[in-house]
């Protein structure tokens, strides 16, 4: 057993060791507490040196720089620039300063003289990187004009014009006299695969001839951007290979996923707060633009008559002036142009498939005015600095709301305003879809659909959110005011009525009920056969007819007119109550739609639950409608149109749609009947407002009637083999009534009484010398086939 003594010993032991670890525990939270106040003080030390080097740090937006002076007049005498806008002068002064910078402005908003002006300015070379040949031809152009010496390098430069330009850098690089060339223009593509081209460059910047380097469209850096470029990826070279040569980036849109990617990839130090001495300058401009007016108008279904409206359009508010037409493929581009000329309007059309001197012919006649209107696809797209372009037209929806925004912002860039159109009707989408033939990418459709959709929220409060949402833009990069109306686009001056929405739960279930019942063993159904289905329970499919019990299926046909019908099927597909399948054939691509994911909420649901619930509204685009007074001032004419698109919609009472056109002179002519039916056939003659008397086919034979002679509309046209499901046309005739001989069109009128024994007498009225059209106006016959 162990001794009393050797207990008393550990005992003693024990309690000193458990007074050590008090104390230790002591020393150590007041040693932690040290060190919280050490982090704390060094902390106050970091923020003091940061007050006082930005307070220390030149305000660049100001004039107390030695150079303000110089680039002042420059601007005014060269430029021809009366003062800054936005963050121009901030930019101009920190690039003179050799400092690295991100630039972000809206498109329009002079990104172009922040580097531009420094470069005339100065003593050496400014190499502009651009992504698109356009661009650099446009940029070129423009310098020209404003006898700034400038060059591109790109796969169309000849031999005789690189040696010019390599000639002109050695005599820089010498010092020997020559004239100053501020910027040369090359493409990513140039600068990664030219070794040539690198060791001139190299040769530049070692004797500080190499002034900076400009990244042109730096969002086409970052995978996240809306036009990414595999090239730009290589731009990592500048600052491998030029480390002392600032760098500058520019772009419209650069939201902090592609702002985070610039700065990686283009080996940029991080941002830094204000104007700190050290590290990248970032500068950004709101992206709202007071001078831009947008607007979707709804566009016909059938071609002809869609581009006969975008004359017209053109004729009435934009004659003689100058802008940009975006269509879908090279064939719109082209078909777009030719009734544009055919109506006198100076247009040429603009695609990847022209010769690069055409392109470049065709650009400098836009520059110059010699041509009116370009007719384009993007590839005439980033950087187009023509200032005084008063129109921007979508005559088809784009790929995404950044690409329209971009796109649309070419308008006004001189501060004037200018009008943004978008033409759309809902084929487009499926249109668009079958292009994209993803899903993912189609889903990247949805924000465009849901812009020309909304008839009711202002443009800029929608691209605010969309931006503020998907590319993380804060709302304060739209304008201190970001959130008011801006008064001026197309829903602000709509009236409040055409803002109303409509109920359509009834219709979306039944379209609903409708796919789940047909799309089902693996048929398929494109958008405009569930159309022909949901309005006349009958469709073509594969040549042959076939019918549903509509009644039985969905509680009956949907009483909406065609293009409602296919406007809602678009905006289901955007709330998921379609589903998209494409299907690639030797000819394209065919899109088939059915019932989506979230159409399994509406199916328990009864006929008599959803009528009336107001669980989903829509606002339809409103219909185009005319009405003008006759010359006289005293009564209207009236034209009553059966869309040609679809042959049954004359049975429809709303499919008619209403315009009132220009008076006819009130003197009748008598003529014979045959004479009549040669007026009436489908050519007209047109004269332009250019006076240039061009000739163009009409879409349909125009036959006016008084407004006091129309009585309630009853059509009749005789049955045509290809109508499968159409009823059999009633036989009797009616002397009160005169039909159309065409069918597509119907123009009706109530005959006076007359002795039927007399021949059929048809009287024309035609327009005055300086109306655009002839017109003809059956007034008085007997015979139901006249």
């Amino acid at each position: 057993m162990p001794s009393a003594s050797s207990s008393t010993s550990r005992a003693r032991k024990r309690r000193q060791r458990a007074d050590n670890r008090i104390k230790l525990t002591q020393i150590y939270a007041e040693i932690a507490n040290l060190q919280r106040q050490a982090e704390e003080l060094e902390q106050q030390n970091r923020d003091i040196d940061e007050e006082l080097q930005v307070n220390n740090s030149p305000n660049y937006d100001s004039e107390e720089f030695a150079w303000a002076r110089s680039l002042r007049t420059a601007m005014r005498e060269t430029f021809k620039i009366k003062e800054y806008r936005l963050c121009q002068r901030a930019v101009c002064n920190a690039n003179v300063d050799g400092r690295d910078i991100v630039c972000v402005m809206p498109t329009g908003g002079g990104k172009s003289l922040t580097y531009q002006l420094p470069a005339f300015c100065g003593t050496g070379v400014t190499v502009v990187i651009s992504p698109l040949i356009s661009l650099i031809s446009d940029q070129i152009m423009h310098l020209k004009e404003l006898n700034v010496l400038a060059a591109k390098l790109t796969g169309s430069t000849s031999a005789s014009e690189s040696q010019q330009i390599h000639d002109r850098l050695e005599n820089l690089i010498h010092g020997r006299p020559d004239r100053h060339l501020a910027l040369l223009y090359v493409t990513p593509e140039k600068l990664s695969k030219s070794a040539n081209f690198r060791a001139l460059l190299q040769e530049l910047a070692d004797n500080r001839k190499l002034e900076r380097f400009v990244v042109d469209e730096a969002h086409c850096v970052s995978t996240m951007g809306h036009d990414f470029r595999t090239d730009y990826r290589e731009l990592n070279i500048l600052r491998k290979y030029y480390p002392s040569v600032p760098i500058m980036a520019l772009t419209a849109t650069c939201p902090p996923k592609v702002l985070d990617d610039l700065v990686e990839v283009l080996c940029l130090k991080p941002i830094c707060k204000g104007n700190k001495l050290d590290g990248t300058l970032y500068f950004t401009a709101p992206l709202y633009r007071p001078n831009l007016h947008y607007s979707v108008l709804a566009k016909p279904p059938q071609s002809k008559k869609a581009y006969s409206i975008l004359v017209e359009y053109i004729l009435e508010h934009h004659e003689g002036h100058c802008g940009v037409i975006y269509c879908t493929s090279k064939k719109q581009a082209e078909e777009v142009a030719t009734s544009l000329q055919e109506a006198g309007i100076k247009t040429g059309f603009y695609h990847a498939e022209k010769e690069e001197h055409e392109k470049e012919s065709l650009h400098g006649q836009w520059r110059r005015g010699e041509i009116k209107v370009i007719c384009a696809t993007t590839a005439f797209g980033m950087g187009i600095d023509k200032q005084d372009v008063r129109f921007v037209i979508h005559h088809s929806i784009s790929k995404s709301l950044d690409g329209y925004y971009q796109e649309s912002g070419r308008a006004g860039r001189d501060g004037k305003d200018a009008d943004c159109v978008l033409f759309y009707r809902p084929q487009d989408a499926w249109t668009l879809a079958g292009m994209v033939n993803s899903p993912t990418g189609n889903e990247r459709l949805f924000p465009m659909f849901n812009f020309v959709h909304d008839a009711v929220e202002c443009r800029r409060l929608q691209f605010a959110n969309y931006f503020s949402h998907s590319a993380e833009l804060a709302l304060s990069a739209w304008g201190n005011d970001a959130m008011d109306p801006c008064g001026h686009c197309d829903n602000c001056i709509r009236s409040g009525s055409e803002k109303e929405g409509r109920d359509v739960t009834l219709e979306i279930w039944q379209l609903v009920k409708l796919m789940q019942a047909v799309c089902v063993c693996g048929s398929r159904y494109t958008a405009q056969q569930i159309v022909e289905l949901a309005r006349k329970g009958a469709t073509r499919k594969n040549a042959s007819a076939e019918t549903v019990d509509m009644e039985r299926v969905c509680g009956g046909l949907i009483k909406l007119d065609k293009e409602d019908i296919e406007f809602l099927l678009v905006w289901m597909w955007t709330k998921g109550y379609v589903a998209v399948k494409c299907q690639q054939n030797q000819y394209g691509t065919n899109v088939y739609i059915s019932a989506g994911s979230m159409a399994a909420q509406l199916l328990p649901w009864s006929k008599e639950e959803v009528s009336g619930s107001g669980c989903m509204m829509v606002t339809f685009l409103p219909k185009s409608r005319k009405e003008k007074i006759t010359p006289n001032g005293k009564e209207k004419c009236r034209e009553v149109v059966v869309d040609d698109y679809d042959e049954d919609a004359m049975f429809a009472d709303d499919e008619v749609e209403i315009t009132y056109l220009d008076g006819l002179e009130n003197d009748v002519q008598e003529i014979t009947h045959a004479s009549a039916s040669k007026l009436m056939q489908p050519q007209s003659s047109y004269t332009s407002r250019s006076g240039k008397g061009k000739q163009r086919e009409l879409d349909e034979d125009v036959i006016m009637v008084n407004e006091d002679d129309v009585e309630e509309v009853q059509v009749r046209r005789r049955k045509r083999k290809s109508d499968a499901f159409t009823d059999a046309d009633d036989s009797s005739s009616d002397p009160e009534w005169v039909g159309n001989m065409r069918g597509d069109t119907a123009r009706v009128a109530k005959a006076p009484r007359v002795d039927k024994t007399r021949r059929p007498v048809t009287r024309a009225a035609k327009k005055k010398a300086d109306m655009q059209r002839e017109v003809i106006e059956i007034l008085d016959s007997s015979d139901e086939d006249a």
